[in-house]
């Protein structure tokens, strides 16, 4: 890592204020804990717009696309796509998946998007933050900063565009926002937890790619309800 550069309040502010990946009209959002991206790439991340395709970001950040899902859409890519395609009556097969995440899924002119609740990749406590960020004195210390900003940016983005479903793929660790989460007062459903409201569904999972087969024909019934 290149430790001499350092980023601007400013550029902070830019950074913290990502949305996501695709549209926000979307119907259904998916919810990530953070980005598993390098550090190296924050310079990079200065140039995304708030809200970023899919293609954009990949161009980007020059990533292939299995990079691009390990690194921003936590190795979940698939898994993805095959929920909404499930969701969508679409017939799921290998060959659709693949189409759907390469030609669809978090472009900007579909009806999809990624959200990472924490959206600036960094090693934790493996890394020197302050030298990157000199306006804290540590990653504790940005993450209580970030977990208010985001909480309220979301919160504010949910009552703007009222998504039907949100799908929160976050384990309840260090970086797990309870802030967020306890108002929404979600109910144990036994591979996941849930609640809604008169606009929108919200699910919380430790991890999509952890659903077996059972547990997500499970989510899609439930959801379908």
């Amino acid at each position: 890592m290149d430790r001499t550069m350092s980023y601007s309040q400013e550029d902070f502010f830019h950074l913290i204020n990502f949305f996501g990946y695709g549209q926000p009209e979307a119907e259904i959002w998916i919810l990530s804990s953070h980005e598993s991206d390098r550090s190296e790439n924050l310079s990079k991340r200065l140039e995304f717009d708030q809200v970023c395709d899919k293609r954009s970001a990949m161009n980007v950040l020059g990533m292939t696309l299995n990079e691009f899902d390990q690194a921003c859409l936590g190795g979940q890519g698939r898994t993805i796509a095959r929920i909404y395609l499930g969701l969508a009556s679409k017939k799921i097969s290998d060959d659709a998946i693949e189409t759907f995440l390469i030609e669809k899924l978090f472009h900007e002119d579909q009806n999809s998007m990624f959200i990472p609740f924490d959206p600036i990749p960094v090693e934790g406590e493996e890394c020197d933050f302050p030298s990157l960020f000199p306006m804290f004195t540590g990653h504790k210390a940005y993450l209580a900063k970030m977990f208010k900003m985001r909480s309220e940016f979301l919160q504010e983005a949910l009552d703007q565009y009222k998504p039907k479903l949100v799908i929160a793929s976050m384990p309840k660790d260090d970086r797990y926002p309870a802030a967020f989460f306890e108002p929404l007062n979600l109910i144990d459903q036994g591979s996941f937890e849930a609640s809604w409201n008169t606009e929108t569904v919200f699910i919380r999972l430790d991890s999509l790619n952890m659903l077996n087969e059972q547990g997500l024909t499970g989510l899609l019934e439930f959801i379908n309800e």
